[in-house]
């Protein structure tokens, strides 16, 4: 499991560092024999013709495009300038749950509690597959995930491991347990995480894909977040040997009918729809 996105390049010098990557990426998947995967090419801030000269760098790796959202919060200019953008209802709900002594904190030590949560609630989404244990526990040690928890009464309520960086946290994936869901623990619980992410300097809260169900799209919006459209580059089979390029049909031929983002457009790079999302987890996404 891999969390690449775009390259970091110095102004100017994008393109031919985007070009030299996705050159390095089909290299990589021809040396190993790929079978699929996936290259998401998120660069926070980027305007649409950028997102689409990026994806354009990316067609060197075998494979099609797709394109995805991200709904981010932006922090750049403070939490109170954040908080202004959040509607009064979920303001409101907010204020009343911590009246009910909902808590935050941070506490890495919660991660199995909060995984249990999450499995129990991945049960209903179909062919979910919830992210090894194993790599939530590594990224924590390696201080590239924060864990942040809603309890009261020191019962765990809900809880979502964020991947954290200098600029950006991005609230990967969460669980909530039914008592936390009547008292609208998971509202409290993200804009916690925003306003921890603003005291600590990050620019942008990201609370990953939403399109194409209009009431996660809805709620995200709510809590003053804007859509970023961005590249996903899915590998193809066509380096892998005959045994996986038969399993790769066979998942094309199961996935057909499911949404997994728009494809390029021949003509305009720039446009297209995000990823399905199961309602009841508004913080799964692709980063």
């Amino acid at each position: 499991m891999l969390l690449n996105a775009a390259p970091l390049a110095a102004a100017g010098e994008r393109n031919a560092v985007d070009t030299a990557v996705a050159g390095a990426m089909a290299s990589l998947a021809e040396s190993c024999g790929a079978a699929g995967g996936e290259w998401a090419l998120h660069r926070p801030g980027a305007s649409e013709a950028e997102a689409g000269a990026l994806a354009r760098s990316a067609e060197a790796v075998g494979g099609e495009t797709r394109w995805l959202e991200a709904s981010i919060v932006d922090l750049s200019q403070g939490l109170e300038a954040a908080t202004k953008r959040v509607s009064r209802k979920h303001r409101q709900s907010m204020r009343h749950s911590r009246e009910r002594g909902l808590v935050f904190a941070e506490e890495p030590g919660a991660l199995e509690g909060v995984y249990a949560l999450h499995l129990s609630q991945s049960r209903a989404w179909g062919a979910h597959r919830p992210q090894p244990l194993a790599l939530s526990r590594a990224l924590l040690a390696h201080g590239a995930a924060r864990l942040f928890t809603l309890r009261r009464n020191g019962e765990l309520l809900s809880g979502t491991l964020a991947l954290d960086g200098p600029h950006e946290t991005f609230a990967w994936w969460s669980g909530t347990h039914p008592e936390g869901r009547r008292l609208n623990a998971f509202p409290l619980l993200l804009w916690s995480v925003a306003e921890w992410a603003a005291a600590t300097g990050r620019a942008r809260f990201n609370l990953g894909a939403s399109t194409g169900l209009q009431m996660v799209a809805s709620f995200k919006s709510a809590l003053g977040a804007a859509t970023e459209r961005y590249p996903v580059r899915w590998l193809d089979a066509r380096h892998a040997p005959a045994p996986a390029r038969a399993l790769a049909a066979l998942q094309t031929f199961v996935r057909r009918g499911r949404e997994f983002g728009a494809k390029q457009d021949a003509s305009d790079h720039s446009r297209g729809a995000g990823a399905n999302q199961d309602a009841s987890d508004h913080s799964r996404g692709a980063g």
